[in-house]
């Protein structure tokens, strides 16, 4: 917000260009969401790497940009820290939503509720520290803390480098509750009382088949009976006698 109170005391620049100064930034700064999301998408793991780029793009822009005397050599450094925050803006919800995820419970609300809530608050509170740094220690001053402050977090998105080996969150059992197994357990224990369940129809069509070719043979007159003394005429269903009702 003060680059152009800033540009009207150094460059004496009209208020069109005030205003031009950051159209040319617009390419930019698709060209970085663009480039993001590609290498996102090839390189997930690295996407901590990237938003450590753009914040130091963004660092060793803010000390050009009190050097540039020209109008049309600001135009770089601006160019340079919009695409820097193209890097970290789409970098950055995705990897807090990563973290969350894995390591935490899935509740995405919060996280980007919190990361909305540091726009807002860094949009509303940042014109007014900078206008007063402005007006007590002057623009140059105010570019080069902001440049030394970037550079300094740099290092600390190292630290995110393992998000990817995170552990996964599965939550804490509380005393009286018994926890749910998880998907794969579950569906291990359902194909193997499936599979118990067919082995016991089988078992039982086993049985009925027995039982089926013991009740015809108990019915039936065989040979092997007949050659072991006992006659023939025994079966009552087979009898050849004139007097059995169920030859009739």
């Amino acid at each position: 917000p003060t680059i152009s109170k800033w540009m009207d005391a150094t460059m004496n620049a009209e208020e069109w260009q005030q205003g031009m100064i950051w159209l040319p930034a617009f390419f930019p700064h698709v060209a970085g969401v663009v480039l993001t999301v590609k290498m996102a998408r090839k390189f997930p793991e690295y996407q901590w790497a990237l938003a450590g780029i753009g914040l130091a793009l963004e660092g060793l822009s803010c000390f050009v940009i009190p050097f540039s005397t020209n109008y049309f050599v600001l135009m770089l450094p601006i160019c340079v820290i919009c695409f820097g925050i193209a890097l970290i803006d789409t970098a950055l919800l995705p990897m807090l939503g990563f973290i969350v995820d894995k390591k935490y419970v899935s509740v995405y609300g919060s996280v980007y509720a919190i990361a909305d809530i540091s726009y807002c608050a860094a949009y509303a509170v940042g014109p007014v520290i900078a206008g007063q740094i402005v007006e007590s220690l002057g623009f140059t001053a105010l570019n080069i803390s902001v440049a030394i402050l970037s550079l300094i977090y740099c290092p600390m998105l190292y630290y995110l480098k393992d998000m990817h080996d995170y552990k996964q969150y599965e939550g804490e059992e509380e005393p009286g509750v018994v926890m749910k197994d998880p998907p794969a357990k579950e569906f291990q224990t359902i194909a193997l009382q499936e599979t118990n369940m067919t082995n016991g129809y089988q078992q039982a069509q086993f049985e009925e088949t027995n039982f089926a070719n013991f009740e015809q043979a108990s019915y039936q007159n065989q040979p092997a009976a007949a050659q072991g003394g006992a006659p023939a005429a025994s079966n009552p269903f087979k009898t050849q006698a004139t007097n059995n009702p169920f030859r009739k």
